[in-house]
């Protein structure tokens, strides 16, 4: 069969790590050359279709569905991004932009209407006094109602130092209001949160690896360690990949020089390694992964594993080992394809196999039937049905698992209470929470004096978590089960359900890290890799 590629000649510019939906790999300018014969016949094909159909040909459609037809034959992970998706991905991976500092949300009832969800704190939005729950009407004059997200986003945006006009409708206000805000730069934080567990256990929640991860990993390390800290856990739930480098020089802050991070194979095979080792080497450390922490994310829980310096702690990971390269078309959008695989350091390959041509749906939905599998057995079980061949050895000898994903060492299955995960999975958690907040956002915000003094003394008055009971257990109640034996199961998790709750208030009123102070006292899986420290200390030995 002929090949109709020669091997491209690359003017690679960086190297990242695609996450899910997110872009990993960024590269210049590609030299290959397409054969004749298929090129002439899309040509052939789209001269016609545009000649000689009878209605207007909507060229940008024809173009973008042909594109992806062509990716869906490859594999799961290449994709098409948009114009718009490419600006996301670039925003999210630049660490920061220009703005004025807000999350907006739509509502329930009014989907043309959308309202803060969150303000920055610092940021020039809360200088100008905005608050969780006002309504975005107008910006510089120009209604703001029935436009998409992404239309909202680009009027809000804008170049540091300029004004814009808001007029917004606050909760409980007959008129609106008019604020005028100066837009600044608005950082995109590697590190989500970064503070003290206990006098000697830091915790250090991360996201995404952008440009700055290393540096920001490093500087809430160090600051933590003139605290007192002593052992540390990383946090990679939810974190869907980012730059590769960076993948590679987070775990460098961990491990020798000299160490292998990971291997890259494809038509030909770079390895990473380890280059300079820092104080961080010695220090005890439990890595918490679930099923999205994914691509970069898996190659530090990899790595941190198979060379038996950390714990891992959670679920199995997502299973992304597919390299990608990003190359920008002309109209903006731009296409990853895959180039290569990732494999840890013992060999294992990190991507969960998958069937050449099949959809992202049937894809995703084999992931997720892994996963269930994974909830309904323990690790023993899941080691006993692992046949031989997807069995490795680290250098100390113990064995860790193939075959897609990265399986901690630790497996923590029930993550929730039963009553919790229903509320949550019909998100009435966040609806109560919203409706809340809403309400009451000028006196939560103005009787703290920030995030802190609001996780150290903010308590749910007992007439505000009846009326979530109330709300919930009612909304929940069918003809099986009654809102009466609703509330009852709820309340059998009421500490786990108040943590929830005060720590979703934090994060609309105040930031990500008093929310996950908050609910951190009750994360299941953080309560159990706080059992193993004799283990994690051991291997930092």
């Amino acid at each position: 069969m002929p090949r109709f590629f020669t091997r491209p000649q690359l003017s690679v510019r960086r190297l990242l790590v695609p996450g899910g939906a997110l872009a990993l790999l960024a590269v210049g300018t590609l030299g290959f050359r397409v054969a004749d014969a298929p090129l002439d016949l899309i040509r052939s094909a789209f001269a016609t279709i545009y000649q000689s159909y009878v209605d207007d040909v909507p060229v940008d459609r024809v173009v973008e569905h042909g594109i992806q037809t062509m990716l869906k034959e490859l594999d799961p992970h290449s994709t098409y991004l948009t114009v718009s998706e490419m600006r996301r991905v670039r925003d999210e991976f630049s660490a920061g932009f220009e703005g004025i500092g807000i999350a907006f949300e739509r509502l329930t009832g009014t989907p043309d209407t959308a309202a803060v969800q969150s303000v920055l704190p610092g940021g020039p939005s809360e200088a100008a006094g905005l608050l969780p729950g006002d309504r975005l009407l107008r910006a510089d004059g120009k209604s703001l109602l029935g436009l998409p997200d992404s239309l909202i986003v680009r009027t809000l945006r804008g170049p540091g130092r300029s004004s814009l006009e808001l007029q917004v409708q606050r909760y409980g206000e007959p008129s609106p209001r008019t604020v005028r805000i100066t837009r600044g730069r608005i950082p995109v934080n590697s590190v989500e949160a970064a503070y003290l567990i206990d006098d000697e256990t830091g915790y250090v929640r991360l996201v995404r690896f952008s440009r700055t991860t290393t540096d920001e990993v490093r500087d809430a390390l160090s600051r933590l360690s003139t605290m007192g800290m002593k052992r540390a856990v990383l946090d990679l739930r939810g974190n869907g990949g980012g730059y590769l480098d960076q993948a590679v020089r987070i775990s460098d802050l961990f491990l020798p020089s000299g160490k292998t991070v990971v291997t890259q194979q494809g038509r030909t095979t770079q390895v990473f390694k380890t280059e300079r080792g820092n104080e961080f080497e010695a220090l005890p450390l439990i890595v918490l992964v679930d099923g999205s922490s994914a691509s970069a994310s898996e190659i530090v829980a990899g790595a941190m594993q198979d060379q038996d310096r950390a714990l891992l702690v959670g679920r199995r990971t997502f299973g992304k080992g597919l390299v990608q390269q990003q190359r920008e078309l002309v109209d903006g959008s731009a296409i990853r394809v895959t180039i290569a695989r990732f494999l840890t350091p013992s060999g294992r390959l990190i991507q969960t196999p998958y069937t050449r041509g099949e959809t992202p749906e049937e894809y995703y939905a084999s992931k997720r039937d892994r996963q269930s599998r994974d909830r309904n057995l323990r690790l023993e079980a899941l080691l006993s049905e692992v046949p031989d061949s997807l069995k490795y050895r680290t250098p100390a000898g113990r064995i860790v698992i193939g075959g897609g994903g990265i399986l901690p060492d630790v497996l923590v299955t029930d993550t929730l209470g039963t009553a919790t995960a229903v509320v949550l999975r019909q998100g009435l958690i966040d609806r109560w929470v919203r409706s809340f907040v809403y309400s009451r956002a000028t006196t939560l915000r103005s009787g703290y004096r920030d995030g802190s003094a609001f996780v150290a003394s903010y308590r749910i008055a007992p007439e505000d978590y009846n009326a979530f009971l109330d709300y919930t257990s009612t909304n929940l109640a069918d003809d099986r089960t009654s809102a009466a034996t609703w509330r009852s199961r709820l309340d059998l998790e009421r500490l786990e359900l108040d943590a929830l709750l005060r720590g979703r208030i934090a994060g609309r009123v105040f930031d990500r890290e008093s929310s996950l102070r908050l609910y951190n006292v009750r994360d299941r899986t953080l309560e159990e890799a706080m059992r193993h420290w004799p283990e994690a200390t051991a291997m930092a030995r």
